[in-house]
């Protein structure tokens, strides 16, 4: 009910349900000017004195409901007002709920999100609305446009009266309209409830999503359409069964539309006449031509549901198969972008942030990922500008001056570094990562103080941000403060106990103060967690080695080189190692 906007409607479809169904009140009588707001008679036994209940009362029917009320014709009327009003009341109740939950204050949306919203012209913005909901229709009747995201181009805006897709709009108000008329135009009867009922399903849960009660942060959103799909489902097999009547209707019937009254032979044993076995062929080969075509456009969404269900196992599939139904949508390139950049696959992302920019050049999301990726291939001067047009469209996109001080950091510009990362804290207060690349700027050019001032933000915002622990501890150790960085790696295990590399950074320092026992202890801490680790192998290999436990350190020093060959000062350690022992050794006399 709180979680998507949609939920909130069912206790609209309730109470259209206890007004159709249960009180029996015929819905569109303010259409009909000959007929007054009552309930629909229900015809009973007046002979049977087992119950005054007509057998065609829907299950669960209350007692003071009309069905049941004969000589109170009032009782049922308040009783309806009382359930009408309980369910008003819970649904203002969530309303207030829900609007305390998103801070009593509406969304923003930008203008690719739901671009008919932000169109000045109001013919602009009617006619593409009701395109919209015609779409929407359609994905029902006809699910094979089916796109995770229908934002940023992904359907065109009608700006003028000689769009064709005009025409599928009026088609479709033309068959609401129609679904309407049916309902109106007869006689209150169970079928005419049936169609309310299916009006109602696709109607009322979808009026959240119809950007007439306020704007909607999306263009088209499949998820909107779960309870639409009953009532689409109940109109589906209304119009099954009036197909099926429709039919036999008509076989029953001359050309002149006068049923075929054929006097039938009593004696069962008598032969059939001709014309009954032909008029039985056909209307056998009609219901099972009908039934035939219904099994068929079953098993064909049913097809069409496995396929899709498959789509979403996997991000790479979603967004392929998006890019085919929307290719002008750059969201979906940049999300296939995206992923293929977490992949490893570089050249495709870079391929797809370049056309979700060329699709969308205010598309400062996909210019921030592209930036951040030219970053990593060395192409800083490139990455500055994207991640400038970034922050010129968005000058509040506080994730992108953090990246833009980072490029201006590595280009050798420190002070506009710093006045990125102050504005990027400024839009964002509660920010880790930045305070955290600010220390390391301040560490560059040598400033240590606001360095340690800068991390010690980090860790306050976010107590588990190890990174910031751990700089802050090499920083202290390299300046030749053991006892602080001591005390701010005890600090940090006891809130992050299980980090490696805090284990790692105070075994060091713990054995530069020939406290080898205990840098042991931290080492193997360290190594329980990263077993594969050759630098902690090889630091633990140069602790056995201090401490002249010279077997330990070979097999320690041997393991470091096993995992990194690479490893020069390990090895030269180990080479050391090798002639302190061989010094050790006496010579053997022949």
């Amino acid at each position: 009910m709180l979680a998507k906007e949609q939920g909130i409607t069912v206790i609209g479809v309730c109470a259209v349900y206890d007004i159709v169904v249960i009180s029996r009140v015929d819905l569109f009588w303010f259409l009909k000017s000959t007929q007054p707001c009552l309930p629909t008679p229900v015809p009973s036994d007046s002979g049977s004195s087992k119950s005054s209940t007509p057998a065609s009362t829907p299950r669960g029917t209350p007692k003071n409901s009309p069905v049941h009320i004969k000589k109170e014709p009032v009782g049922w009327k308040r009783s309806l007002g009382h359930r009408l009003l309980v369910l008003a009341s819970s649904a203002t109740a969530m309303l207030v709920l829900r609007w305390q939950v998103m801070g009593s204050s509406p969304p923003s949306f930008q203008k690719w999100d739901n671009p008919a919203a932000f169109a000045s012209s109001f013919f602009v913005r009617v006619i593409n609305y009701n395109y919209l909901y015609t779409l929407n229709a359609w994905l029902l009747l006809n699910p094979s446009w089916l796109c995770f995201d229908w934002s940023m181009g992904c359907v065109p805006l009608i700006d003028s009266v000689a769009d064709p897709r005009i025409l599928a709009v009026l088609t479709f108000w033309a068959a609401l309209t129609y679904l309407v008329w049916i309902c109106t135009a007869h006689k209150v009867s169970d079928d005419s409830r049936v169609l309310m009922m299916a009006l109602t399903f696709l109607i009322v849960p979808f009026l959240p999503a119809s950007n007439v009660f306020f704007t909607v942060g999306f263009v088209i959103a499949e998820r909107v359409l779960y309870l639409p799909s009953i009532g689409f489902t109940i109109l589906f097999i209304f119009s099954f069964r009036a197909a099926l009547a429709s039919h036999d209707k008509g076989v029953h019937t001359n050309g002149d539309g006068v049923h075929n009254n054929n006097v039938v032979n009593e004696n069962c044993f008598s032969e059939v006449a001709p014309s009954d076995r032909v008029e039985k062929a056909t209307v056998d080969a009609g219901r099972s031509f009908l039934q035939t075509s219904i099994l068929l456009l079953l098993l064909l969404f049913f097809t069409r549901s496995m396929q899709r269900s498959a789509e979403w196992r996997t991000e790479e599939t979603l967004f392929r198969t998006a890019e085919h139904v929307c290719p002008l949508n750059a969201k979906v390139h940049y999300n296939i972008g995206k992923n293929a950049g977490d992949a490893g696959n570089v050249e495709l992302a870079l391929i797809k942030y370049r056309e979700a920019v060329r699709l969308n050049p205010e598309y400062d999301q996909a210019m921030n990922n592209l930036g951040n990726l030219l970053k990593d291939l060395g192409q800083e001067k490139e990455a500055e500008q994207w991640l400038l047009k970034a922050v010129h469209i968005r000058p509040e996109f506080a994730a992108a001056w953090m990246n833009l001080g980072i490029v201006q950091a590595g280009l050798g510009q420190p002070h506009l570094a710093e006045q990125s990362y102050f504005t990027a804290i400024k839009h964002r207060r509660k920010y880790p990562d930045c305070y955290y690349n600010l220390g390391n700027l301040y560490l560059d050019i040598k400033d240590h103080n606001n360095a340690m001032q800068a991390w010690r933000n980090a860790t306050k915002l976010k107590s588990t941000h190890i990174n910031a622990w751990n700089n802050m501890i090499i920083l202290l150790d390299n300046i030749g403060k053991l006892e602080s960085a001591e005390q701010v790696a005890m600090e940090a295990l006891r809130v992050v106990p299980s980090a490696s590399s805090i284990h790692f950074h105070l075994g060091n320092i713990l054995g530069k103060a020939s406290r080898y026992k205990e840098a042991e202890k931290h080492f193997q801490e360290a190594l329980d967690s990263e077993p594969n680790n050759a630098n902690y192998w090889g630091n633990l290999a140069v602790l056995y080695h201090r401490w002249e436990k010279n077997e330990e350190a070979m097999q320690a020093y041997t393991k470091s080189l096993q995992l990194n060959p690479q490893l020069l000062q390990t090895r030269d350690n180990m080479m050391k190692l090798k002639r302190k022992i061989d010094k050790l050794v006496p010579a053997v006399t022949v």
